[in-house]
């Protein structure tokens, strides 16, 4: 009876240990060893989508170290609903554009909704969400370095993602429909396909 007690503590013991080793990889990674799904193989056979993906991967795993109970739940599930809607980009007709602007708005989500997925910037790719305001309206623009450099916006709930094109003077992103993002010193300018224009600051800048 005793061996038997000692048996249970040790399991008790190691249990909780194990399953907290395990804690980070609720979700697994993308193995392209092993990918299978369409669109795993899409992001394996691409560079850049794979180093997008492989940033999705760090700032998730930041997140999960730092949270637990309800929230832990909340985000494993939400990644398991990212990668569903990753697999249906295979119905895009521009799958690519798909596999971008979901991996970007994956990265703005997680950075803007747990802290500890910012809390090493200098190891990855991404930085923000830069707050600005624009005549009123909140605009977050979440960057992600690269060749070419990336941005996310997340505008009035909708997430766009543009690609850094050549400017003269401060940093220009475009993308589809006549998307502009254009900055320089806190100040940005801002078009988008619905026919908004704006001209924003970025909220923590000082006149």
């Amino acid at each position: 009876m005793a061996s038997l007690r000692i048996l249970a503590i040790l399991c008790a013991v190691v249990a909780p240990a194990t399953a907290g080793a395990a804690a980070p990889h609720a979700v697994p990674p993308l193995d392209c060893q092993r990918a299978e799904a369409e669109m795993e193989r899409v992001v394996c056979g691409d560079g850049g989508l794979r180093a997008l993906d492989r940033e999705v991967q760090r700032l998730y795993g930041l997140a999960h170290a730092a949270v637990t109970g309800r929230r832990l739940e909340g985000l494993d599930e939400a990644q398991r609903g990212w990668l569903l809607r990753r697999g249906d980009c295979r119905n895009a007709v521009d799958r690519r554009a798909c596999l971008v602007g979901i991996h970007l708005d994956r990265i703005a989500t997680l950075r803007l909704h747990h802290a500890a997925a910012r809390a090493a910037d200098e190891r990855g790719t991404s930085r923000g969400p830069v707050a600005f305001d624009c005549g009123g309206t909140p605009l977050a623009a979440t960057f992600v370095a690269g060749e070419p450099a990336l941005v996310h916006l997340r505008w009035r709930g909708a997430g766009h993602a543009l690609t850094q094109v050549e400017s003269g003077s401060g940093a220009r992103y475009q993308g589809p429909g006549g998307a502009l993002f254009r900055s320089k010193g806190g100040e940005a300018e801002l078009a988008l396909p619905d026919g908004t224009r704006a001209t924003c600051r970025e909220r923590d800048r000082r006149p």
